[in-house]
């Protein structure tokens, strides 16, 4: 069964998380994902976690998880010749995928106003933290520096504490998808209009651009939210139990938590009218109702009660819920050195597509195939290019 990027060639050069997420999505549709690695790999290689925390180049389960369904190419970019066989294989791609710092390829001539010179309906992407211009052009960040300057940090955590960063690398997984968005978009009008596109992604602005709504409140009225305290999970026998109430649902609250003391209280109107104050004004009261309860028993308990909650959930309680499993999300993939494994499936179905998994590549893997498919470069030149010893 076809599916919706096939035959689409794709170039993906850089490190980490972001460009890597982007033409994850972008496998998976079927589009020809070439992964260009220096000889040392990409650096995500690195990162684990590892079988038995043994650190090796082909088991890192971020790099599986990100580059299944790709093929790695190995060339040096500081190389004239990697350089030339780069060109050469933009000029058969319809996307080009980079995070690199802002100059880094058009230094090595191998920026968006060369490479579409030989391809003038390519799509090229760049993620950068800040963007390709403004004072921050130069700036280097980390997965903490973008989530705190991008605003969302001055809402996370308790008011009276320091702020906090969600866990993972979610400002790296945000700006993928956007850059998958705005990409595909583009080969759309590439398609229909013989037109290319050259976009720039910043990954502070994809953050920004996720709290929307606390900007448009400041724009409004000059209004700062801040970190509400009160919203904390509560502790369960097993875990933790989130609640959220609103007005509308406080009775039935007070029902789940005081059990047959709640008819013989009188509600307070006003503090039904007031969520911060609804979720403080049982604090005792929740945590005896909770200590015994497994998470997942409080939670059937709030669900039948009509009241808003969900456990929180582990990692083990994911591969393990009913939902994913009847939904059958999780995927097991075959690697020739990681060996077989669980991993994450993708969230999208599409009618009459199949999705099909491939493992991650070998560093190097696929570069002789790649250069002898795709370009014209000489049989002895190919060969030269495939014999450079990896990491």
């Amino acid at each position: 069964m076809s599916r919706p990027l096939d035959g689409v060639v794709v170039l993906e050069m850089g490190e980490g998380i972001s460009a890597a997420y982007c033409t994850s999505v972008m496998a998976t549709l079927g589009a020809d994902v070439i992964k260009i690695e220096a000889s040392s790999g990409d650096p995500s290689r690195r990162l684990g976690p590892f079988p038995e925390d043994i650190l090796h180049l082909e088991k890192s389960g971020l790099f599986l998880y990100l580059n299944r369904n790709k093929r790695s190419v190995v060339l040096d970019l500081d190389d004239a010749a990697g350089q030339d066989a780069l060109r050469a294989l933009s000029s058969r791609s319809s996307i080009v995928v980079e995070n690199f710092a802002p100059g880094y390829l058009a230094e090595r001539g191998l920026g968006y106003e060369t490479l579409s010179r030989d391809q003038q309906t390519l799509v090229m992407t760049s993620i950068t933290p800040f963007g390709q211009d403004g004072p921050y052009r130069d700036y280097r960040a980390t997965e903490i520096t973008v989530f705190a300057l991008g605003g969302y940090m001055s809402l996370i955590g308790d008011r009276s504490r320091a702020p906090l960063k969600f866990g993972g690398s979610v400002a790296q997984y945000t700006t993928g998808l956007y850059a998958s968005t705005a990409t595909l978009t583009a080969l759309h009008l590439a398609e229909e209009a013989g037109m290319g596109q050259y976009i720039d992604i910043s990954v502070m602005e994809s953050m920004t651009s996720d709290h929307s709504q606390d900007t448009m409140d400041y724009s409004y009225r000059g209004f700062v939210r801040e970190r509400e305290s009160s919203r904390v999970p509560i502790p369960c026998a097993d875990g933790f139990i989130s609640f959220s109430v609103q007005a509308h649902r406080y009775e039935d609250f007070r029902r789940l938590i005081l059990g047959d003391r709640a008819e013989a209280e009188e509600a307070d109107d006003a503090v039904a009218r007031d969520q911060m104050r609804m979720e403080g004004d049982l604090d005792t009261e929740i945590l005896q109702w909770s200590y015994d309860k497994s998470k997942y028993e409080a939670y059937l308990l709030a669900q039948d009660a009509h009241v808003p909650a969900a456990f929180v959930a582990d990692m083990s309680d994911l591969v393990e819920s009913p939902q994913y499993a009847a939904r059958e999300y999780f995927v097991e993939i075959d690697h020739p050195e990681a060996g077989t494994q669980l991993y994450p499936g993708f969230p999208a179905r599409l009618t009459g597509a199949d999705w099909q998994y491939s493992p991650a590549p070998l560093l190097g893997e696929h570069t002789e195939e790649v250069l002898s498919e795709l370009t014209e470069l000489s049989a002895g030149m190919v060969a030269e290019l495939a014999a450079t010893e990896v990491a």
